[in-house]
């Protein structure tokens, strides 16, 4: 995939674009609007998505329904939430692609009773309300296309 890292493409215009493992590693990508595009594979790490439209972008073989939130980590890892097109919501972090339950399991796994688990929990929290407030039902599929 294309190296886009700190690239800044703030308002640019990636509808249906190819993405499939860009480097977006810290990309501004205030604004731009990747409707359909596909982000599989995309290293996402640190990249601005505020105002970005993510409507039926591709993320790991699942088309995104919307942009819930994004949250920084205090170490400065970028939580990202996306409303799914099946339903529910997913979080992208680095190269993680997980729902919160797959979040938490990760968290216990690999830095249970730590700070960073505590701030990483706050974090999911915080998301879930945002999700809570977002319509997470599964999209017709004519919408989704």
């Amino acid at each position: 995939g294309a190296d886009l890292t700190s690239a800044t493409l703030t308002g640019a215009d990636l509808i249906g674009a190819d993405l499939y493992g860009a480097v977006l590693y810290g990309a501004n990508l205030t604004g731009a609007n990747m409707r359909d595009a596909n982000l599989t594979g995309a290293n996402m790490r640190d990249a601005n998505l505020t105002g970005a439209n993510l409507t039926g972008a591709n993320i790991k073989g699942e088309r995104v329904k919307t942009l819930i939130g994004s949250v920084v980590r205090s170490d400065g890892y970028i939580f990202h939430a996306f409303a799914i097109a099946s339903g529910g919501y997913k979080i992208s972090a680095g190269c993680r692609w997980y729902t919160p339950e797959q979040y938490e399991a990760h968290i216990v796994a690999e830095y249970d009773a730590t700070h960073k688990a505590t701030e990483t929990r706050d974090i999911l929290a915080y998301l879930s309300i945002r999700a809570s407030r977002a319509d997470l039902s599964p999209q017709q599929r004519d919408e989704a296309e």
